[in-house]
Order: structure tokens, then C-alpha cells, then sequence
């Protein structure tokens, strides 16, 4: 008669951990089901700053801890059908014929896609299939007169399936006419890497990523006709995005230009008195223009409080050109500062830091 065994307990428990324990550390994979759909709205805060953080640290099997974050401000962003945009619109990114065509909107008030420029009513175009997550182009009004632009080939954000290791490359080009204003083109090349994953921490929670690293490479010109002239900005950036699944966008986004760091991450909603837009604000309402005869930048901002300041100016490179102390205090200000040297035109960045608070705005030399 065969003898029956009874499991032990202990062995039974010892074992059920280590499965947890592995489930819990396992890869994922994110595939067309993971990304944004039609209705979708999600709440994402950008943060004060990157809390000392390293962002290009990653790996196989690796813990990021950004649970320190603290946010300045949150968005409402809302994924809308294409049977919701404007009709005119839709001609350029709905085309039926179009093997390329939008199936995901998404509205913004505001686009600052060209310096100097600031284009409302804006709508973003995406497009979601088995192969990949695309980004298409905007359309907005510029004073009144509607712009659609498009590029020649879709921005590829993220191909599927989504792995660990997995590396693509996309080309996007496009070119816009203003009419009697000149013209703008920019051309956008993109290397991504899933260069890590494991488990990530943020204010929102506890999640199972994969980490991608994007490369970016733009050129962009523009030619004023009022001026009768024209230059050319090259741009890098480098894109970190944290993955999970069904969270639909990246759960921790940092970008990198030069000095210039931005930090978004999937949230709850915030206390009572911070502020809800549908579009990270400047709550300095920082602005700078310049005084083509002078060469002085002319600063205007709402300062929280009285104290020392400091501002620097830097090219797109992150080389710095100036530093200059200031005092504000609390309320408006407005200030003007003469640069060491003549800028070539051209765009560059200016940092105004108050205490352990910071904020960036592009500064465009004609």
C-alpha cells in the first residue's frame, strides 16, 4: 500500500514567497492594449524638481525610487475620438486614404511649437495600432487663422511589442507657411532604447516598468518674412520614460535639454489649492522679450515672495552666458539685464531661480 505524504507547511509558504517573489520582479511586456484609448483621462503632476535624482542610472532588474517628488502643478488631459475634432482638421489627420491616419486626439490650450509664436485651441494626433504608438502632429489657430501640421512620417514613440533591449529608429519631417510671417521647418530623428526595467517608485505608487530612453535629434528653422531673414536651431533632448501596463502613459516622464529638466508622473488628485489646468503653467507667469535696439532682455514674472534671486542665460548646448543676481519681491516685477556680449539670433534658455524653487523660459533673438 503506497504511503501518502503530506505536504509540510512551511516548505508550501517558503515556496508561494518565492513565486510572489519572482512574479514580482518578472519583465513586462506592454503592447497596443497598454497605451492611451478614446476617453481615457489621466492626471499627471510635474514636478518642483528632480529631488538629486540621476535619471540615466537603469538596468536589469532595478529599483528607482523617486517617491520624494513633489509637485508644483497637475493636468487634466483627456484622450478624444476624431469624430470630436473640427472638420478641417480632420481632412489632414482623418483621412481614410491615409495609411497613417489618427485614430486618438488630444486638446491643448496652448502651443509654443515655434519661438515667438504662440498657436491656441491646439489639438495633438496620435495614432495606436498592433505595430506601434505614433505621434502625428498639431493643429491650432494662430491669431484666428487654423494650421494643421503633419509630419511626412509618424514620430514613433514606442513599437510592439514593447521588451527589455528592444531599440528602433524613426525620421519625421514637416514644414509650415505662415502667411506673411514666413515659414517654419523642422526635422526630427529618434533613437529608442528599453534600456532597463524593474520596479519603480513615485507619490503615486509602487509599479512593474520598463524603462525606454529616447534620443532626440531636431532641427529647426525658421524665416521671418518681416525681417527678410531667417536661422536655424539644433535641438537634443533626451526623453526617460517609465512603463507599466494599462496605465496608458509613462507612470515617470523626465526630459533632459541642456540645463533644462522637466519631471512629470501619473498622480491622484492634489490637495485643495494646488493649481488644475489642462496644461502645466508657469506659476510665475514668467515672460522675456528682447530689445532688438539695446540687446537687453526685459523680464516680467509674479514672484511667491521677497528675497534674492538668480538668473542665467544659456545656449541650447547648456553652456552658460550669464549669471546675474537679482532682488524680487513679492508680487510683479519687471527687470532688465544686458547680456556680457551680443546674442546671435537664435533661441536660448533662461533659468531664474528663487530660493529652492526654479523655473526655465526659451528666449528668442531675432
Amino acid at each position: 500500500m503506497a504511503r501518502r505524504i503530506q505536504p509540510n507547511p512551511g516548505i508550501v509558504s517558503f515556496l508561494f514567497l518565492i513565486l510572489a517573489a519572482l512574479h514580482l520582479n518578472a519583465q513586462v511586456t506592454l503592447t497596443q492594449a497598454d497605451m492611451p484609448a478614446v476617453n481615457d483621462t489621466f492626471r499627471i503632476s510635474t514636478a518642483v524638481d528632480i529631488s538629486g535624482q540621476d535619471p540615466s542610472l537603469t538596468g536589469a532588474a532595478y529599483t528607482w525610487d523617486y517617491s520624494g517628488l513633489s509637485a508644483l502643478s497637475q493636468t487634466l488631459d483627456t484622450f478624444l475620438p476624431m469624430s470630436t475634432v473640427p472638420a478641417l482638421y480632420q481632412l489632414f489627420f482623418n483621412n481614410p486614404l491615409d495609411p497613417n491616419k489618427a485614430n486618438l486626439a488630444r486638446k491643448m490650450p496652448m502651443l509654443n511649437l515655434i519661438p515667438g509664436f504662440e498657436i491656441g485651441d491646439v489639438y495633438e494626433f496620435y495614432r495606436n495600432n498592433a505595430q506601434s504608438f505614433s505621434f502625428l502632429g498639431y493643429a491650432g489657430e494662430l491669431s484666428g487663422i487654423p494650421l494643421a501640421v503633419k509630419y511626412d512620417q509618424p514620430d514613433v514613440w514606442y513599437r510592439f511589442p514593447l521588451n527589455f533591449g528592444a531599440h528602433d529608429s524613426s525620421r519625421s519631417v514637416f514644414s509650415l507657411s505662415l502667411p506673411g510671417l514666413g515659414s517654419f521647418y523642422s526635422d526630427r530623428k529618434r533613437w529608442n532604447t528599453v534600456d532597463g526595467w524593474g520596479q519603480l517608485s513615485t507619490p503615486f505608487g509602487t509599479f512593474q516598468v520598463l524603462r525606454q530612453r529616447s534620443e532626440v535629434e531636431e532641427y529647426d528653422s525658421l524665416f521671418l518674412d518681416t525681417l527678410g531673414s531667417g536661422f536655424g536651431i539644433q535641438r537634443l533632448f533626451t526623453e526617460y520614460k517609465w512603463l507599466a501596463q494599462g496605465y496608458g502613459l509613462p507612470v515617470l516622464q523626465v526630459t533632459a535639454e541642456g540645463p533644462l529638466v522637466t519631471v512629470t508622473y501619473l498622480d491622484s488628485a492634489l490637495a485643495q489649492g494646488t493649481p488644475v489646468t489642462y496644461q502645466a503653467l508657469d506659476p510665475w507667469g514668467l515672460r522675456v522679450s528682447v530689445d532688438q535696439e539695446s540687446g537687453q532682455l526685459l523680464l516680467r514674472m509674479r514672484s511667491p515672495l521677497d528675497g534674492p534671486a538668480e538668473c542665467g542665460l544659456y545656449d541650447l548646448g547648456g553652456r552658460r552666458l550669464m549669471q546675474v543676481p537679482l532682488h524680487l519681491v513679492q508680487g510683479e516685477n519687471a527687470q532688465s539685464l544686458r547680456p556680457d556680449s551680443p546674442l546671435a539670433p537664435g533661441v536660448y534658455l533662461l533659468r531664474l531661480s528663487l530660493g529652492n524653487r526654479s523655473i526655465m523660459e526659451k528666449v528668442l533673438v531675432p
